[in-house]
Formats: structure tokens, sequence, C-alpha cells
């Protein structure tokens, strides 16, 4: 210990500092040798033998007043009160071998980072260059209409949102990757909302950070900072005599909806149609709207929600059946609901409105006659629907044992009107339906001569005698 760490070393114990730093172990034992030559002083010689101040009373009576007159030793004594523990702290300097271990584990990650450093910039580099020479738009090139996939941007949505749309669509499979790669490349707010068209045979990113995904994610960056696109339409023309099930089949054909989402609108969507809320509520009814989507021809947004298609239809529907059906179907004493099933019977039993018109008047004298037995109308048509709701399909031939078929909508075992409409019937059935012919035929049957043209007749041995003729 040289003579300066010596003066700093009795200093500090002289303060009574808190702390004193040693830095090996002949550094402690100086510092000990020091206390005990500090204490020594605090003794006195009595005959010859050294006697510590508190045991020589004189002595230490005349220090004390001495001590408590003295102003230095008052300040002292307040320090020493301040301080009461002195902390030694040996440090022992490492060993060589420790040095170089820590120096060279420190040299192995520098390399490494800068390896990692190195690659990553390389790579980085070379796919810059690879995008830079990369055109979107030439790769994207004119996109096959059945391969067009619409995507719709929100208005006000940011490029993490559109990201996770990309990926709920399955254009991309990552979308964090895009979202950062749209932040570095600069785009971040710069995709517009509205309609965009994707081509969904193209890979757009393939789940790594690669060439393959960079080419891709520019691709997108183009497509989305495009100007929006109409939305895309569809014409459809619904032919006559549909049933509910086969109207949705050609929407769903069609790329439009979901099937049980069109079922579920009809069912129980509000449309806010006064002629809707007055169909009965009835569990055998197959469903709800069967009957009123009125056949024509239509132009749909695709993106379109169901019940906004079904709701065009209806309101064809409502045009169609004016103020004057109304009053028509009021005059007879018949629901709106009655005529259309009436008319979706017409619809199905003949083509021409003057052969519907002579089967309505039918229709009605079955359903005044007091007798019974004529109440049930017999029309073959309510068991083809009962097949066409079953397997998707009209039987080619009937037989007795379908005559039989336990169903609600065979008017064979069942008096009166089916539960609901067996199509949806065009407005000539409807006209016929409103404005039947009057006359007492009980019964019709086809002449299959090649025209829609019937036989009527008013007895059923009449009626027998004609379908023996046209039989042949």
């Amino acid at each position: 210990m040289t003579d300066k760490d010596t003066n700093k070393l009795e200093q500090a114990i002289h303060d009574e500092e808190d702390i004193v730093k040693v830095t090996d172990d002949s550094e402690l034992q100086d510092y000990e040798s020091h206390e005990t030559n500090t204490q020594e002083q605090d003794k006195s010689v009595v005959n010859g033998q050294d006697v510590p101040y508190k045991d020589n009373k004189i002595l230490a009576f005349i220090d004390s007043i001495w001590k408590f007159f003295s102003k230095e030793e008052a300040v002292k004594r307040r320090e020493r009160k301040k301080h009461k523990t002195v902390k030694i702290i040996v440090y022992k300097p490492k060993s060589q071998f420790r040095k170089f271990l820590s120096l060279m584990i420190w040299l192995g990650f520098l390399f490494l980072l800068g390896f990692v450093f190195y690659k990553g910039y390389t790579f980085t580099n070379n796919l810059v260059k690879e995008v830079n020479v990369f055109d979107a738009k030439a790769s994207i090139g004119v996109i096959d209409k059945k391969n067009e996939k619409v995507i719709n941007i929100p208005k006000g949505a940011t490029t993490k949102d559109i990201a996770k749309i990309l990926v709920d669509e399955g254009i991309i499979t990552n979308d964090t990757y895009f979202w950062v790669y749209s932040l570095l490349m600069g785009n971040e707010g710069n995709y517009k909302s509205g309609n965009h068209i994707f081509d969904a045979t193209v890979t757009y990113d393939s789940g790594e950070i690669d060439l393959v995904t960079a080419q891709g994610y520019e691709m997108l960056i183009y497509i989305l900072s495009q100007d929006s696109v109409p939305n895309p339409t569809k014409k459809i023309f619904f032919t006559e005599g549909l049933t509910i099930a086969q109207t949705v089949k050609k929407f769903t054909e069609n790329g439009i909806g979901k099937t049980e989402d069109f079922y579920s609108v009809c069912e129980t969507y509000d449309f806010g149609y006064d002629f809707i809320d007055l169909i009965p509520q009835d569990s055998r009814r197959t469903n709800r709207l069967e009957g009123y989507l009125f056949p024509d021809t239509y132009i749909f947004d695709v993106t379109a929600d169901e019940n906004e298609n079904v709701k065009k239809m209806l309101d064809n529907f409502n045009n169609k059946f004016s103020d004057i059906y109304r009053a028509k179907a009021k005059s007879l004493g018949y629901s709106i609901d009655d005529i259309i099933i009436i008319a979706s019977l017409l619809e199905k039993e003949a083509s021409t409105m003057d052969e519907r018109a002579m089967i309505a008047g039918v229709i009605y004298n079955r359903l005044k006659s007091t007798d019974t037995y004529l109440n049930y109308l017999q029309i073959d048509a309510t068991i083809q629907y009962i097949y066409i709701n079953e397997t998707g399909e009209v039987k080619e031939f009937l037989t007795n044992e379908d005559h039989e078929i336990m169903n609600s909508y065979n008017t064979y075992m069942y008096k009166g009107l089916p539960p609901g409409p067996i199509c949806n019937p065009s407005l000539s059935s409807i006209a016929a339906a409103l404005y039947p012919e009057i006359h007492n035929y009980y019964y019709y049957v086809a002449k299959n001569d090649g025209t829609d043209a019937h036989a009527y007749a008013t007895t059923l041995a009449q009626h027998n005698y004609n379908v023996a003729l046209y039989s042949k």
C-alpha cells in the first residue's frame, strides 16, 4: 500500500466513513494494523502498564472534561453518531484465464452479430434489387372472369385492417408480414377503399420472407392503390314456376349468397311488407316466402347480402300485385296468400291464360261445393312438389301409391288448399286466379294432343270417360 493510499485510509477511519474499499488482503491487513495503532493511542501508561483511559480514572476524568469543553471534539462526536459502522469491501481481481475467456466470448458474440447483419443486408439488398425491376402491373395482366375475386375494403380501414381482410379472404397467409412490408415500402395509408379485384388462382405469398412473397405483395400494393371498381353484377332470369329451393339454387350457382342464409332470410327476415305479415304462421308450410319471389329477369349485386337480393324480388311482387288485385281478392273472399296458392297450382297445371282461367273455375267450384269428396282438389302437381322438396326432382310417373302419401301438401289426402304455394307463379297465373272462368265443371284432364287443351266434366262418370279417351 502506498503512502497516498494509507493517508486515504487513515482519513476514512478518522472521519468514520460508511464504506472503505480495499482491493486485496494486504490492504486489509494494513487497515486492521492501523486500527490497532489507533486504539493504542487511546491508552495511557500506569505503573509501567498500558491502561486505557477508561481504566485510568483520573486521566479519563480529565480527558472527558477536556472533550466536553472542546468544540472540535463536540463536532467529531456528532459526526461519529452519524457514522456508526465501517463496511469493508474486498475486491479481488479476476484471474488471467477468466479475463481471456470473457474476452473470447465477447469477440465471438460480436462476430456472430456482424455475420447476421451482413447476411441480412445481402439478402435484403438482393431482394430489393429484384423487386425494383419487378413489374407488378404486367404480372397481374388481365384476370380471367371466372377467377375474379372481388373484395371490398371498408372506408377508413387501416393497413392492419386490410391485411386482416386479405387473410380472412384467403389472399395472404400472414397479415403482419404484409403490414410491415407496406410500412417499409412507404405504402402505409395509401390504399383505397371500395371493391378491388384479385385473381383467386394466384399465390400472393409463400408464407415465408422470400422473393415470391415480395413480388406477390407488390401486386397487392398495386391492386389496392387503384381506384375501386363498381360492385360486380349478375343478370339472372328466373322462369315461372320455380320453387323456392330451385330459386335459391339458381342464386348460388351464379355465385350469389349462401343456401342456408337464403333460407334463413326467407323464413325470418322482416321485410316490412303487409302481404308477408298476413301470411299464416303454419308449421306445415315449406317456407314462408314460397310463392312470393316473383319470376323475372334481375340484375343482382354480387356483393349484396341475401336479404337485399330477396327484397328485390319481393319489391317486384309488391309492384305487380297492385291495389286492384288486392281489392279483387277481397271481393272473392280470399286472402292474398290464398290467391297465390291457387295461382301456383294453375302455374303447374296449364300454360295458357285461357286454360288457367278454366282450371281456376274448377278449383273454386270444388272449394265451394258442399260435397266433401269434391273438396279434395286431387291435383298431381301438389304430389310432385313433395318429390321436388325431398329429392330435388319431379317423378316421371305418379302411381296410386303416390296419391296416398301422408303429406299436408297432398291434395288427394287433405281437403282444401295446401298449406302454402307450390311454386312462384307468373303474373298470368295470378290474374287467372283472380279472374276465373265461371262454369259448372268439377273435373278436367289433359287431352295429350300436343296442345294445352283439357277436357272438362261436370260429373265423375263424364270425367272417367274423358280419362279413358285421352289416355290412349
